[in-house]
């Protein structure tokens, strides 16, 4: 039963923090993938091997060690995904305060230049980044003007990215 225990917790931690950690290291959720799907996989077996568990300890039989570690990768994957909800909240507060504060920036300078800046550098970089999150500094944003129109997104390596609403004051997954 320690066995469990251990395994689960260490494997509550590691969820945890594969969505933590790239946050503030970007690309770094690639490296982790594959020790990530194999989380995935044992919490998807651990609906089977729990229940087989419980049955075999019910009727006092012997539990292998294959599925110790299987019950304890299975648990720990379920409660390292309770863990990440309220994070993956505090990030998306994160990113709905960038959007808001940089959007705010870009709409006084077009009304003091009349059209948008063409870099997002063009704004009062240092000044900005005071403001911002530390996990959405300026550098992060991708920003292009066109017609007197801006697009800001945060790109997401490979092939998503987080596209900037602006009428409804809030990130899109694209």
């Amino acid at each position: 039963m320690k066995k469990v225990i251990y395994i689960g917790i260490s494997t509550a931690t590691f969820v945890a923090l594969f969505y933590v950690v790239p946050l503030f290291y970007i690309g770094l959720e690639f490296l982790l993938l594959p020790f990530m799907l194999i989380v995935l996989t044992a919490g998807i077996v651990g609906v089977v091997t729990i229940p087989l568990t419980a049955y075999k300890v019910y009727k006092s039989q012997r539990i292998s060690n294959w599925l110790n570690w299987l019950n304890g990768l299975a648990i720990g994957a379920y409660f390292g995904y309770l863990i990440t909800i309220p994070i993956l909240d505090w990030d998306e507060e994160q990113r709905n305060l960038s959007g808001i504060l940089v959007s705010e920036h870009l709409e006084e300078y077009r009304n003091k230049n009349g059209t948008y800046p063409t870099e997002l550098s063009d704004l009062q970089v240092a000044q900005l980044n005071k403001k911002l999150p530390n996990t959405y500094q300026l550098d992060r944003f991708s920003y292009f003007v066109k017609e007197n129109e801006y697009a800001l997104d945060i790109p997401i390596p490979i092939t998503d990215r987080w596209h900037w609403n602006r009428e409804e004051q809030k990130w899109e997954y694209e």
